[in-house]
């Protein structure tokens, strides 16, 4: 999802960013047409444009002002999420639950960064996906809005619901995910039967997925692939089909590459693949999985939609109503997935959004669930490839009382899970980390002996 390369831009005033990107747009196509009408100086051109991969160095992890947006984006997602958790209690709203999520994101987002960039540019934070609470069947996206007057706004937690909370948050674009899942009052007794087996499931396929990650052992997407379906098999649960793991970009929550849960298959033994990919360093991954107590197929389920995304459809709206909502969104939502709770006109907003959806200029982002009978887990984490490892930036613990007392029996996913997430140490290096860790110790000893030494009893002066 690009940042509005091909959109209009009568009435409309460009950021900064989006010129930037507009502007390489433009060269690369005026190359295209150079190299398509065989002309011999195209490699001579003076255009800006040069060969740099798709995401540039400066915008990287390898940058250190980058990697402390992601870790800050991170860290907002991870305390809004440990908030909610601490009031899904019974007979919590989950309509009100969802908004005080956004709300801590946002007032974390609005304390950090509060002056315009070197070029005076201001920068950009704030809430990357909206606060969702899904219980039980329902897998995903479920964020009643209680002024739009649904049927399904005002609905409470109980005792025994499995509920699904996903949040996300971004710094200047550098955007973070996180996604668990916790049984409401820890009562597995009032669960479904099987709750305990599809949230461990879910938890330590993820957990294995981040060593097969591994950027040294050079394993494609495929590998993850299998491994969630090997620990499914264990716990006698299935992966619930058609759920994507996206690498992710600046300004860009569905990267260039991805992995996909389980294959979606249909009567035709039509199967859904995705581009073969190489796991390499510097790297930022969205990881998500989701998992099912029996049916692995995922469907939009019969509720209202409350959340949506842009896309790059250029097309111009034909009433005042759809022009605001474009604006809030180009200004403050930027290409994030949104809630109509973002919009302090709601009425405006409904109406401007019927006629963008029309026009298929908004994209709805619809409730998942599975099977009514079924019940089902997810988790989602941010996590960093580095050749030091992968390092896991958001997720918080398994929950206890949601633990199976069933046991992974197959050798090679255990071998993996007791894998490092960290890669090997070379002898040499080994050897030479041993050293320079006696050495300081060394040096320490001495310097608390001396201090030891130079400090004792003072001596009263005699009257």
């Amino acid at each position: 999802m690009g940042r509005g390369l091909t959109r209009s831009r009568s009435k409309h005033r460009l950021t900064a960013t989006e010129k930037r990107a507009d502007k390489r747009h433009r060269s690369l196509s005026k190359l295209h047409s150079k190299i398509a009408s065989d002309d011999p100086n195209w490699e001579d051109s003076d255009d800006e444009y040069s060969e740099e991969p798709y995401e540039i160095e400066d915008e990287s992890i390898e940058n250190e002002q980058v990697l402390e947006k992601y870790k800050l984006a991170a860290k907002f997602s991870q305390d809004a999420l440990e908030y909610v958790v601490s009031q899904c209690v019974a007979g919590a709203v989950i309509s009100r639950l969802c908004k005080e999520g956004d709300e801590k994101i946002a007032g974390f987002c609005d304390s950090v960064f509060r002056q315009p960039d070197e070029e005076g540019n201001p920068i950009f934070k704030g809430v990357a996906f909206p606060t969702s609470i899904s219980p039980n069947d329902l897998t995903a996206h479920f964020a009643p809005h209680p002024a739009e007057g649904e049927a399904n706004c005002d609905v409470a937690l109980k005792n025994g619901d499995v509920i699904k909370i996903h949040m996300g948050a971004h710094i200047d674009g550098y955007m973070s995910q996180v996604a668990h899942t916790l049984v409401v009052g820890d009562d597995l007794a009032a669960a479904h039967p099987q709750t305990a087996d599809v949230i461990t499931a879910a938890y330590y396929a993820a957990e294995a997925a981040l060593r097969v990650m591994r950027p040294d052992l050079q394993n494609r997407n495929e590998a993850v692939t299998n491994v969630f379906n090997k620990v499914a098999e264990n716990y006698q649960v299935t992966t619930c089909q058609g759920v994507l793991s996206h690498r992710v970009l600046r300004w860009n929550p569905i990267g260039p590459s991805c992995i996909i849960s389980q294959r979606i298959s249909d009567k035709d033994d039509q199967v859904q693949e995705v581009e073969d990919i190489t796991f390499g360093n510097h790297e930022v991954w969205h990881l998500d999985i989701a998992m099912s107590s029996e049916h692995e197929k995922l469907h939009c389920a019969p509720l209202p939609t409350t959340i949506y995304k842009r896309n790059d459809i250029a097309v111009a709206p034909k009433i005042k109503a759809a022009h605001y909502v474009l604006r809030s969104v180009r200004d403050k939502l930027l290409n994030y997935p949104f809630s109509m709770r973002e919009f302090e006109n709601l009425s405006q907003a409904k109406l401007g959004m019927r006629d963008l959806l029309m026009r298929d200029m908004i994209d709805p982002v619809p409730v998942m669930k599975t099977k009514k009978q079924d019940v089902t887990a997810r988790f989602s984490w941010t996590i960093l490839l580095t050749p030091k490892g992968v390092v896991r930036l958001t997720g918080l613990p398994l929950p206890v009382a949601a633990q199976s007392q069933k046991m992974i029996t197959d050798s090679s996913v255990n071998q993996i899970l007791s894998a490092s997430l960290l890669p090997p140490t070379h002898p040499k290096r080994r050897k030479a980390l041993k050293k320079k860790r006696l050495t300081h110790a060394v040096k320490r000893r001495q310097v608390a002996d001396e201090e030891s030494e130079g400090s004792g009893p003072e001596m009263m002066d005699a009257d």
